[in-house]
């Protein structure tokens, strides 16, 4: 799908191209009109987006309060291929209920096979440049504590809102699958 817009983009350059030709602009007009066509083809190259996903409780989980968790996906032009990275925070050792813990970023697709999917999902197409800030905290997160009441699943994934500039909901009280529909809703425009 993402090919197919890159091809009308460049197809719709292509064509303005040759309006410009056709209609003999000023040679300063056409270098204008050039330059507004490789910004527009360069704003749609961005290949990384973010999804927000949380999950219901599930006993096969082991979790009584759902999860929250991150997908980061971008295009890797070196290998050719489209990236994803579905990333959750989680206790290392324990369980973070009564005390702080090593806390460690998982990624949820290898942790959580066969789970599920997240059945809230919510998607913001990013920048490059934003896409790297996003990938850095990704970064910082491997080094955080974790524990329930303030370090965990949920605190990640308004760490990574924050970055994208996305609205935040206040954490207080609500469940993973609660957070992510409200941050949806705050987000929708």
């Amino acid at each position: 799908m993402r090919e197919l817009v890159r091809i009308r983009v460049f197809a719709a350059a292509i064509g303005l191209l040759l309006v410009c030709h056709a209609s003999s602009l000023a040679d300063g007009e056409a270098e204008a009109v050039i330059a507004e066509i490789k910004r527009v083809v360069g704003a749609n190259r961005s290949g990384y987006s973010v999804t927000f996903c949380a999950r219901p409780p599930a006993v096969r989980d082991k979790s009584a309060v759902g999860h929250a968790f991150v997908l980061l996906a971008y295009e890797d032009a070196e290998k050719q291929a489209s990236v994803q990275r579905a990333l959750g925070f989680f206790p290392k050792n324990g369980s973070g209920v009564f005390s702080t813990v090593e806390g460690e970023l998982i990624d949820d697709f290898n942790k959580n096979a066969g789970k599920g999917p997240g059945v809230v999902r919510f998607t913001v197409h990013i920048g490059d440049e934003i896409g790297k800030k996003v990938e850095k905290e990704i970064e910082n997160w491997q080094k955080r504590p974790y524990n329930l009441a303030d370090e965990n699943c949920i605190a990640f994934t308004i760490a990574v809102a924050k970055i994208v500039k996305l609205k935040t909901p206040e954490k207080e009280g609500l469940l993973p699958i609660m957070y992510m529909r409200k941050l949806a809703e705050m987000n929708r425009n």
